[in-house]
């Protein structure tokens, strides 16, 4: 050999015989040392080397006419140290039950990567995955969890990672800390599927009691949300703690934390999951305090909230700020102002017909749309007037002219704007700009894309609108246009900016704004009057 072989442990070197002159056949001696053989007399000999170091091989051949001549390889053989090093991380770390921890596989390996993984969780094989997640929905799957714990109990559960190459294998270990409290809910009416609209209502009453008497942080005071019947498919299942945090959706309406006051949807604050409502004997209440999947008398069709006793929230306006509990229940129960809902598809109106949509999205008439018809000149206008005084005329021009419907003829305005082109709600703050004092900070128009959600729209293309009202000294909006007017003119049958629901049927709509916001009436004037409109209507 005229030049060092460098191999890997357990890796195997070949060695051939090129013997040449003298009177054949030839006698061979192999001598070999830190191989898995110490000799052999083939033509070839394989030997395999499993500790590293610096090693010979000898070769030793004898003629017909018994002439000898040896060879020792003069650069020898090095064996070099194979290695594996597992390494992990995951993150969070801690991890709340129903939260999903990723692990992240930092193993190395010489001379090759590990390709083989075994995951050991809490003592059992869990996962070969390279880069697996684990997720506790079951505080009773917990490894070493006590039934019993309280909440915001923790558990060190034990994690260990074996990689192995074809070479060589380690083991890392680490542990993982389980908290007995459940994920911040941002809809907890809609646990299965939070993105989606709401359905159907549920019935939202006092208790009559408050979460300090039944030795809760804060004397808070406890509501009920109930359904009466399975028929909704919403169950409650997925909860974990009772101090489980929980964004409160009621309304579908959208902003500001202080939902009473300002008429707006997100009360802050804690599941309450405790016998002493639920009544069943239910040892996932009783000694576990959490559900899921379900209780074993069902799947619940209620659960018990209460706010988290900040200023502003429920129980401190009832406590200091003159409401009482059947006006709280009024408004949670969205009794008034009734402002959400889905009513695109529950009223099923009607949306233009364009070319890139059947009538089941919102857009605007541009000038465009009036041109293609032979009615050059005629423009389509909002008018939106407050308190019966201050009006602001929005005309439906913008972009030259054209209409900013993505793929569309130019005919239609959809609610954002596209490419640099001026949607419906950049053109209602312009007009609302130019005529309301205090412009959009005291009416303005956005869109949303999450806010079209027909049944048969398309939200990547056409959002939805939003208004929000700001001042509080605004009592009344209201939202007109000339629709009727073009109709007379040219024989058109254009649909209405807003809409209005009579009896079972709704008129075709062209925003989903209802034409009159009247903020006077049900004591807003005393409540304050900052409402966000518009929210899941389309």
């Amino acid at each position: 050999m005229s030049s060092r072989i460098k191999i890997y442990e357990s890796q195997s070197v070949i060695f051939t015989d090129t013997t040449s002159g003298g009177l054949p056949p030839y006698n061979r001696v192999w001598s070999f040392n830190g191989g898995d053989i110490v000799s052999a007399t083939g033509a070839t000999a394989q030997v395999r080397y499993n500790t590293p170091g610096q090693y010979t091989a000898t070769l030793t051949v004898t003629d017909f006419n018994n002439v000898t001549n040896s060879f020792t390889s003069s650069n020898g053989i090095e064996v070099l140290t194979a290695s594996v090093t597992s390494s992990f991380t995951v993150s969070p770390n801690p991890v709340l039950m129903s939260q999903t921890a990723q692990f992240t596989n930092n193993s190395t390996g010489v001379p090759e990567a590990p390709s083989s993984y075994q995951w050991i969780i809490g003592g059992s094989n869990y996962s070969t995955s390279t880069n697996p997640t684990l997720e506790y929905d079951d505080w009773k799957t917990v490894p070493g969890a006590n039934i019993g714990a309280q909440p915001g109990s923790t558990v060190l559960v034990s994690t260990r990672l074996d990689a192995s190459s074809t070479f060589a294998s380690d083991s890392s270990s680490s542990n993982i800390t389980v908290t007995k409290t459940g994920v911040e809910e941002f809809n907890f009416i809609n646990r299965v599927g939070p993105s989606q609209p709401y359905s159907q209502d549920g019935t939202i009453t006092s208790t009559g009691r408050t979460a300090g008497l039944l030795g809760y942080p804060t004397n808070s005071y406890v509501f009920e949300i109930d359904f009466t019947s399975s028929s909704s498919g919403q169950f409650i299942t997925g909860f974990h703690s009772t101090l489980e945090d929980a964004y409160l959706i009621l309304t579908g309406l959208s902003g500001n934390s202080s939902f009473v006051v300002n008429g707006v949807s997100v009360v802050r604050g804690y599941l309450i999951v405790e016998d002493y409502f639920y009544r069943t004997g239910d040892p996932e209440i009783v000694g576990g305090r959490y559900i899921f999947p379900g209780l074993s008398s069902g799947k619940p069709y209620k659960l018990f909230f209460a706010d988290d006793g900040s200023a502003g929230n429920i129980t401190d306006l009832v406590d200091n700020g003159n409401f009482t509990l059947s006006l709280i229940e009024d408004i949670m129960d969205n009794v008034y102002p009734q402002l959400n809902s889905a009513q695109s598809d529950y009223w099923s109106p009607r949306f233009p017909v364009t070319s890139q949509s059947p009538g089941l999205n919102p857009v605007v008439y541009s000038p465009q749309f009036f041109i293609n018809r032979g009615f050059s000149g005629a423009e389509y206008e909002v008018y939106i007037v407050v308190n019966n005084s201050i009006s602001a005329t929005c005309t439906f021009n913008g972009n030259s002219g054209q209409g900013n419907e993505p793929g569309g003829n130019f005919e239609f305005y959809v609610m954002q704007d596209v490419s640099g082109n001026d949607g419906v709600a950049t053109q209602l703050n312009a007009a609302i700009a130019a005529s309301f004092p205090g412009g959009t900070a005291s009416v303005e128009f956005s869109s949303i894309q999450s806010y079209n959600i027909h049944s048969g729209g398309t939200p990547s293309d056409y959002y939805g609108l939003k208004m929000e009202v700001k001042y509080e000294n605004i009592e009344q909006v209201q939202i007109k246009d000339n629709s009727a007017t073009l109709n007379a003119l040219y024989g058109l049958s254009l649909a209405p900016f807003s809409y209005k629901h009579t009896g079972n049927s709704g008129e075709v709509s062209c925003s989903g704004m209802p034409p009159d916001l009247l903020l006077s009436t049900e004591g807003y004037v005393d409540l304050g009057k900052r409402i966000y409109y518009g929210n899941t209507i389309f």
